[in-house]
């Protein structure tokens, strides 16, 4: 039996709020969604990851060291993963700016500069 039924738009930028108390924000509900592409597998499980590595190292007295969860928005924020959707939110958000004073859709420029970017970084640096 369905008890609810919701949902809401795909983000398109990294959430301000990584962490909450001993909660940590991973996949859409970090924003770790691509925004020139809307994928978001290998943004989602970074963080995955990152998560829980942090909470591996949270407990690895035996008892939740929640300071050790407070690193968590740090070390998400360092990975190149992060950085490329921030650029590629910072580079719509241009987009957008262009478009309501001139009119001219940019997007499929940028999305071809963006797709050319990511060919490069996979054959000069592999992928992760």
């Amino acid at each position: 039996r369905m008890l609810q039924r919701g949902g809401a738009p795909v983000p398109a930028c990294p959430a301000t709020v990584l962490r909450h108390r001993q909660i940590l924000l991973i996949g859409d509900a970090a924003g770790m969604v691509n925004p020139f592409t809307g994928s978001g597998y290998a943004c989602g499980f970074k963080s995955a990851t990152v998560a829980t590595d942090a909470c591996i190292e949270a407990f690895k007295s035996g008892t939740l060291n929640p300071s050790v969860l407070a690193a968590y928005p740090h070390r998400m924020k360092k990975t190149k993963h992060h950085h490329l959707i921030r650029t590629a939110h910072a580079l719509l958000k241009t987009g957008v700016r262009i478009h309501k004073h001139t009119g001219w859709s940019c997007y499929p420029l940028l999305l071809t500069r963006y797709l050319q970017f990511i060919h490069l970084l996979i054959k000069t640096h592999g992928h992760d």
